[in-house]
């Protein structure tokens, strides 16, 4: 059923998106990699619209919004997959520095910020 809920979340997510990138200047795509040390997964952006960070790897990654990251704390985004989104319609848009890390490993995360 977890699996289930997390499924529909990203569809709606995604749905979501088509709406912001109608009404967005830009979209932008990018990664990052996350290690088991805080580092930025997307800059502060103060025309941020909405994003989607995507984890892309085999390890889950932890994130944070407007502090240093700090594994088993924060976001969790879970392997293959877990995905976090904010705008403005969720009610958690946040303009600030999302930073990243792992507990161990090296994991992709693919980042779309649509901003104007």
């Amino acid at each position: 059923m977890k699996k289930y809920m997390v499924a529909l979340a990203v569809v709606a997510a995604l749905f979501a998106t088509a709406a912001l990138a109608d009404s967005a200047d830009n979209e932008d795509f990018t990664t990052a990699s996350c290690t088991s040390s805080t580092g930025a997964a997307l800059a502060a952006n103060t025309s941020r619209v909405a994003a989607l960070l995507i984890n892309d790897g085999t390890s889950s990654i932890y994130l944070k919004i407007g502090e240093a990251a700090v594994a088993s704390e924060g976001i969790r985004l879970n392997a293959n997959g877990g995905s976090y989104y904010m705008s403005l319609n969720e009610g958690n848009l946040d303009r600030e520095a999302v930073n990243c890390i792992t507990a161990s490993a090296t994991v992709v995360l693919m980042v779309t910020e649509w901003s104007n």
